[in-house]
């Protein structure tokens, strides 16, 4: 990722479901660490993940406000810090990437957060303060660009959903690498999923 196409994220100028801006923050503030948490594992359990931009306002018109980060707030965010505090309330483990950036001579922090490798991600202990609660699953809602319990049918489908794909990619794979159908990409498509049940049979 290029430093010009992180830019462009703090550029967008408006929240989607999978880029949420944060205001001005340190990482050594519990409050910043509860906010921060919770948006990663619910980023977590949508597919491609999602971005968090930290130094931008949201004004109360509802518009955004590009304002950086002081250099000591932006040095308080470690990757070392940061991964081993939020994978302490995840299972299994979250990726995620921390970078410092610049952009229109202001400092900025950005997360990106890679989605749920094989299964989705729980909540494995109780952390009050981020209101994550111990064996919830959580997501970005697709009704407003916020973190909330996965609640509904169709938020606990698309999960059920991402983790069937990337668990059928991986089974495929296996029987390619023993030989058992013939070696290629493999696709999410209908006509590609048939043809491979064919070179089974």
């Amino acid at each position: 990722m290029s430093s010009q196409d992180l830019c462009e994220l703090i550029l967008v100028g408006e929240e989607k479901r999978n880029l949420e801006y944060k205001a001005p923050m340190r990482w050594d503030n519990d409050l910043t660490k509860a906010k921060i948490t919770k948006t990663v594992l619910a980023m977590s359990n949508i597919r491609d993940g999602g971005w968090i931009v930290i130094g931008v306002n949201q004004l109360p018109n509802g518009t955004f406000e590009r304002v950086g980060l002081t250099e000591e707030e932006s040095n308080t965010f470690n990757h070392d810090d940061i991964a081993p505090f939020i994978n302490g309330y995840a299972d299994p483990y979250v990726k995620l990437h921390v970078y410092q950036v610049s952009c229109e001579n202001k400092r900025y922090v950005i997360m990106k957060v890679d989605e749920f490798e094989e299964f989705p991600v729980i909540c494995k202990k109780e952390y009050p303060l981020a209101d994550l609660h111990q064996g919830k699953m959580y997501i970005r809602s697709t009704r407003k660009n916020e973190n909330s319990e996965v609640s509904t049918l169709i938020e606990m489908k698309e999960i059920i959903e991402l983790a069937v794909d990337k668990n059928m990619r991986a089974f495929f794979g296996r029987l390619q690498r023993v030989g058992m159908i013939s070696k290629g990409v493999v696709s999410n498509d209908e006509e590609a999923f048939r043809n491979q049940i064919g070179d089974l049979k």
